[in-house]
C-alpha cells in the first residue's frame, strides 16, 4: 500500500509542476509547482491518533506514512470575477492544521446527530 502512495505522491506532484490555474473555476485550486509534505515517523502517527482519539485505518496511515498535507495552500480566484483570491489547504496536515480536523470531526457528528463513543 506505501507503493500506492508513494506513486501517487510522485504522478501528483509531477502533474502539479507542470499545471496552470484555471481562471473560470470557482473553488480551491492546486498552486503549480505544489509538492506533499513528508509524511509522518510513527511516533507522530502515534500522537496523530491519540490526538482525535481515533484509531486509523491501516490504509489512511499509509497516506500519513508517505505524504501529510501539502506545501502550499489551495488559491481560490472566484472564476476571475473580481474577487480578491482566496488561500485555504485542501489537504490538511498534522499537526498544522489540527484544530481545523477537530472542528470538522465535531461538525460532522453533530450534522448527523451521532454521539462520539470513547475507545
Amino acid at each position: 500500500m506505501l507503493i500506492f502512495f508513494t506513486e501517487i505522491k510522485h504522478l501528483s506532484e509531477k502533474y502539479w509542476s507542470e499545471c496552470d490555474i484555471n481562471p473560470d473555476i470557482f473553488g480551491f485550486q492546486i498552486q503549480n509547482g505544489t509538492k506533499w509534505k513528508k509524511g509522518l515517523f510513527e511516533n507522530e502517527l502515534t500522537d496523530f491518533q491519540d490526538e482525535l482519539n481515533i484509531e486509523f485505518l491501516e490504509e489512511l496511515k499509509n497516506f500519513y506514512r508517505t505524504m501529510n498535507g501539502l506545501d502550499k495552500k489551495g488559491i481560490n480566484v472566484f472564476g476571475s470575477n473580481g474577487t480578491e483570491p482566496n488561500f485555504n489547504s485542501i489537504y490538511y496536515s498534522y499537526p498544522d492544521n489540527l484544530e481545523q480536523i477537530r472542528k470538522n470531526i465535531n461538525w460532522i457528528y453533530e450534522t448527523n446527530d451521532a454521539k462520539i463513543e470513547n475507545a
